[in-house]
């Protein structure tokens, strides 16, 4: 009778281990568009770390520990392209580019940082940001 309880005692102890040895998992990226999903996965299994896949391939999740350092590595690479150009659009060569252009070039920069900044933000899935400035008048209005 002791025999059986101390049988049951040490498989209930592993059982109890193996539950909690799991890491725990959190949302990498989510409604990421397949081919970005593919880049976010071959990285992963790249560099051997563990993720899971839910929501039909459309969340990505990493283990808690690992997720801050992942996206870090993964927006050093560029990816996700989430399609919003922010301050990168400055890394190319812009000998020759018109005034107008270099405005036009900032004006987009910002409105993608401000976007990638909102969707940031938990439960924000997309963002899409415009900023309007006025034109400088020669004479004022009254």
């Amino acid at each position: 009778m002791l025999g059986g309880i101390g049988v049951v005692a040490v498989i209930l102890l592993i059982f109890i281990l193996i539950a909690f040895n799991e890491p725990s998992y959190t949302t990498l990226y989510s409604n990421l568009a397949p081919e970005e999903a593919n880049e976010v996965v071959k990285y992963l299994t790249t560099q051997k770390t563990a993720y899971k896949l839910e929501d039909n391939g459309n969340t990505i999740n990493v283990s808690k520990a690992d997720v801050y350092e992942v996206r870090l590595a993964l927006a050093g690479k560029g990816i996700p392209s989430t399609g919003m150009i922010g301050y990168e659009i400055f890394d190319k060569n812009t000998i020759g580019m018109s005034e107008f252009m270099q405005k036009i070039n900032f004006k987009r920069a910002i409105e993608g940082e401000i976007a990638r900044t909102i969707i940031q933000q938990d439960g924000i899935e997309n963002a899409r940001v415009h900023i309007v400035t006025p034109e400088k008048a020669v004479f004022k209005d009254e």
